[in-house]
């Protein structure tokens, strides 16, 4: 039986790379690589989420608490495979609400324990050979009303 989860190219002969990349394909063209065999970018092997949502009527309108847990394991975050890659990393996120018929009042923070994730990096030649890197969004937290007419 499989006991290996984790995404895997099974044939990719012609990916783009840098040129000296030691996947390079001898006598092709510079940048030409074989990526047969490796994990795709942001194909971790384990990926979780908790979602659980506890609601009850009261007079005003329905309550509700809704905690979001997610778990990813180690992850590429290049399409470049390489070096680029961020360690595993957990995310909490919290919504409280009150909605009724027409109307919904909403306190939410995401990424509560403020957990610095790059989504995704790359080489940046034209700034001299810079990386550069996306980062997800830090601690937020705020108010939302929402009225459906």
């Amino acid at each position: 039986p499989r006991t290996d989860f984790s995404a895997e190219f099974e044939e990719f002969e012609t990916a783009q790379c840098e040129p000296g990349d030691p996947r390079q394909i001898p006598g092709a063209r510079a940048g030409l690589c074989d990526f047969t065999g490796e994990t795709p970018w942001d194909s971790p092997e384990w990926r979780h989420s908790l979602i659980l949502t506890y609601s009850r009527p009261t007079r005003f309108g329905e309550f509700y608490v809704r905690p979001e847990y997610s778990y990813t394991d180690e992850t590429s975050v290049s399409a470049k495979l390489g070096d680029f890659s961020n360690e595993r990393y957990e995310l909490f996120n919290l919504r409280a609400g009150l909605r009724a018929t027409h109307w919904e009042a909403v306190l939410w923070g995401n990424n509560l324990n403020d957990e610095t994730v790059t989504t995704i990096a790359s080489d940046a030649p034209t700034l001299g050979g810079a990386r550069t890197y996306y980062l997800s969004q830090p601690r937020t937290y705020g108010a939302t009303f929402r009225y459906r007419f």
